[in-house]
């Protein structure tokens, strides 16, 4: 018999740690059907989109992103270990695949930010 000594759960959600580009959602309601072309783009598989209070993010505001870290119902954390230099070439990139795909103009981007909240699964 096991015995399991940490906090049980049974809820479906987890926490996570992302980092990106805010845009506010008339910006993209323009762009038809944006995550399904995110989600087209094989090589651009790690864009994470989140969106609304369910993802912990204001109503009225998207975010595309990276997964830094993830908790699982257990508050396990994924593993992960990203250097200063990696987080950079990781945003370079990440912004250039969101303009050249979404047709985004310069003055559209934020300051890239750390999104922390709650989502549902």
């Amino acid at each position: 018999m096991k015995t399991r000594l940490g906090f049980i759960s049974n809820s479906s959600s987890s926490s996570f740690v992302v980092l990106g580009f805010s845009f506010k959602d008339d910006l993209l309601e323009d762009i038809e059907e944006y995550e399904e072309i995110l989600e087209e783009q094989e090589a651009y598989g790690y864009i994470t989109v989140l969106r609304g209070s369910d993802d912990g993010i204001p109503d009225g505001e998207t975010v595309l992103g990276f997964d830094l870290y993830e908790f699982d119902d257990c508050g396990q954390m994924s593993s992960a270990n990203y250097s200063l230099h990696n987080i950079t070439e990781k945003l370079i990139d990440l912004r250039s695949k969101i303009k050249n795909t979404l047709e985004i103009e310069d003055a559209d981007f934020q300051e890239p930010a750390i999104f922390g909240g709650t989502r549902c699964c």
